[in-house]
């Protein structure tokens, strides 16, 4: 289980940036490989083409991927995927010197926030041309602001083939013994934002549930990707559903300046420093196992974590995001494959990259291992029904609720130097939760700092 409190830590910012085995190359049967091409067409050869795949994975994902692959390559003749590790510290930076240099994978798996830089360093292919030659393969079944992560300037690098949409997960033991009513008391109406699970019962929910002292202390709620959070890339989604922006059209300033994003920090900002239900990093970093110590209410977080829940001593429930004064609006941090521009093998890569995200509306393909052990929620819309999600959904999770997130996302396209950008932000805003700055101030010198380093990317 990941620390929780470490937002910029590996598994945090990654959703499927890759890891696999170190030099595993998964046999192929009869081999017959094509000549390389977008035209869909394969052209006979006496070997298979053996296309590599850099890839990064959470714990858990190994095993059931490298079976997976197994598989494709004994039913697809024509190819042979072979994967490789790569550390997630400067992958993309690497990805781009080995291209320049005439090698590299064929594929890698992309990070959202990687797609910007890999396609303005003419690494990454657009695959709109393919796109339009595999009519069978129906871009609009996936979820239209999840797949859009992967578009930059009116190209598409990428369709996901995993979905984290934030929600709440909650400790039922906990608050059973602090006699506070479940979230999902206040979730009726939710698919219409007709419900009463707002950030105001959020803060009184969690505040029966911030009792103690010492080791013993609970904690209302968690810091993560949607509560208190440093990382601008999940403060997003906060504030969306005040109304706020993030950015101006050309991004050469930031808005967070303004009332509607100020209104949605401030809050966030009070559950540190007014309520007390979240706690500093002083105070999370004396809670051995993180949520799974039992000592926390809820998390806003996403399935990608609940893999690490299986072992807890405690019962759990799970309800929506609550919802803001603009409706409940989430962000997401979906995976999905790229394809090299100087691969051999664009057709087969195309095939395959096809396969993984599901072939075809109603076809699992890849997604098929990300249900099983739990990890991910479709990205197919088609998806949401098909037996290997729907009975490998712990007794706790709900498919509605998860349905109705993928829904509701908007993707946000980071600025240039968005990486730089985000340490700005998340430097004032621990002086903004350690109080020594007020929001007001904090917000401030962010957007004359981000603004200066955007303008001079003009």
């Amino acid at each position: 289980m990941m620390n929780q409190v470490n937002e910029l830590s590996r598994r945090t910012f990654l959703r499927l940036a890759g890891v696999a085995a170190t030099g595993v190359m998964l046999a192929a049967c009869t081999p017959v490989a094509p000549a390389a091409g977008t035209t869909g067409e394969q052209a006979p050869s006496a070997n298979p083409a053996a296309i590599s795949i850099y890839v990064a994975l959470d714990p858990g994902e190994l095993e059931p991927l490298t079976a997976l692959l197994a598989k494709y390559n004994t039913e697809h003749p024509d190819a042979v995927i072979n994967m490789e590790e790569q550390p997630f510290d400067g992958f993309a930076e690497k990805l781009v010197t080995m291209v320049a240099g005439g090698t590299g994978p064929d594929m890698n798996f992309l990070h959202p926030l990687w797609v910007s830089f890999l396609a303005d360093q003419q690494v990454a292919l657009p695959l709109d041309d393919l796109v339009e030659a595999s009519p069978e393969f129906h871009p609009e079944d996936f979820f239209p602001e999840t797949a859009a992560y992967f578009v930059y300037k009116n190209q598409r690098y990428g369709f996901p083939h995993t979905s984290f949409p934030t929600v709440t997960y909650y400790n039922k033991t906990l608050f059973d013994k602090l006699g506070v009513a479940y979230p999902n008391t206040f979730q009726d109406g939710f698919e219409k934002d007709a419900d009463t699970w707002t950030w105001e019962k959020v803060i009184e929910l969690a505040t029966g549930l911030t009792q103690g002292e010492g080791a013993e202390q609970t904690f209302g709620l968690s810091t993560g990707y949607g509560a208190a959070p440093n990382n601008l890339s999940h403060l997003v989604q906060i504030i969306y559903s005040y109304g706020g922006e993030m950015w101006n059209e050309d991004y050469t300033e930031s808005r967070l300046c303004e009332p509607e994003a100020m209104e949605a920090i401030a809050l966030q900002a009070d559950l540190v420093t007014k309520y007390h239900v979240v706690p500093v990093p002083s105070q999370a970093e004396g809670i051995p196992g993180g949520v799974n110590s039992g000592l926390y209410g809820m998390w806003m977080w996403n399935r990608s974590e609940v893999p690490g829940f299986k072992d807890v001593d405690f019962e759990l429930g799970m309800a929506p995001y609550p919802r803001g004064p603009k409706g409940r609006v989430l962000r997401d941090g979906p995976g999905a494959v790229m394809i090299n521009r100087n691969s051999k093998y664009i057709d087969q890569a195309w095939a395959f990259a096809k396969w993984f995200v599901g072939p075809e509306p109603g076809v699992l393909g890849g997604q098929s291992y990300q249900f099983e052990i739990q990890h991910s929620q479709p990205s197919r819309k088609s998806l949401f029904s098909d037996p290997v999600f729907v009975d490998n959904l712990l007794p706790w999770e709900s498919r509605d609720i998860y349905e109705d997130a993928g829904g509701r996302i908007r993707a946000m396209a980071p600025p240039p130097r968005f990486l730089e950008v985000n340490k700005i932000w998340a430097e004032q805003w621990d002086r903004i939760k350690l109080g020594d700055a007020s929001v007001e101030e904090g917000v401030n010198t962010f957007c004359d700092k981000a603004n200066k380093m955007l303008q001079e990317v003009v």
